[in-house]
């Protein structure tokens, strides 16, 4: 069952994105693995289906083992979505330093993912 199966590409300057999102259910858990580019409108979109989950009232784990770049607002939603209380598993060092450096975009400033929001 795909919830969020995202391979949309959309052109961006000379250089094509793509991004995505493939809901894995498992008896014990839930996970979003997360494949490609996190920029522009990807952010919204697995913002969206990171919300829908947590919503339903799933334990979200993100699996970023082949997301191999995130742009501010990308790093700033996974840092929100792990503040939320998932987990994010399986990055690579490029990822991780992104996610760990300081500076950039405060995570409530990825979209307010609050789990409030309806």
């Amino acid at each position: 069952m795909f919830l969020c199966h995202l391979a949309r590409q959309v052109q961006i300057s000379l250089a094509t994105t793509m991004l995505r999102v493939t809901l894995i259910r498992k008896e014990d858990r839930t996970a979003l693995k997360v494949e490609g580019s996190l920029t522009g409108p990807w952010v919204g979109e697995l913002r969206e289906c990171w919300r829908k989950l947590v919503q339903e009232g799933a334990l979200v784990e993100v699996d970023l083992g082949a997301l191999n770049y995130a742009d501010a607002n990308g790093v700033a939603l996974l840092r929100a979505i792990e503040e939320q209380g998932s987990r994010l598993l399986g990055s690579s060092a490029f990822v991780d330093s992104l996610l760990h450096a300081t500076g950039g975009l405060p995570a409530a400033q990825a979209g307010q993912i609050s789990r409030k929001e309806n």
